[in-house]
């Protein structure tokens, strides 16, 4: 009972809490790596749609889906 009284014993209970901080964290790090990833891929195909050749193509699919 003295080793989990007195000294470094006594934090042991908090180890918990320690893994859950680092567990948010990496948590936070992929999601927060994931939603900008999405946001880097919706900017390139911004700049892709806005192309010439895109507008173009588009178009032609509109006319083609008409008749």
């Amino acid at each position: 009972s003295g080793l989990y009284s007195e000294g470094i014993y006594c934090m042991v209970g908090f180890h918990s809490f320690v893994f859950l901080g680092f567990a948010a964290g990496i948590f936070g790090f992929v999601y927060s790596a994931g939603v900008m990833e999405a946001y880097e891929l919706l900017v390139e195909n911004e700049q892709y749609s806005s192309r010439i050749f895109f507008r173009i193509k588009r178009k032609i699919k509109e006319k083609l889906d008409r008749i």
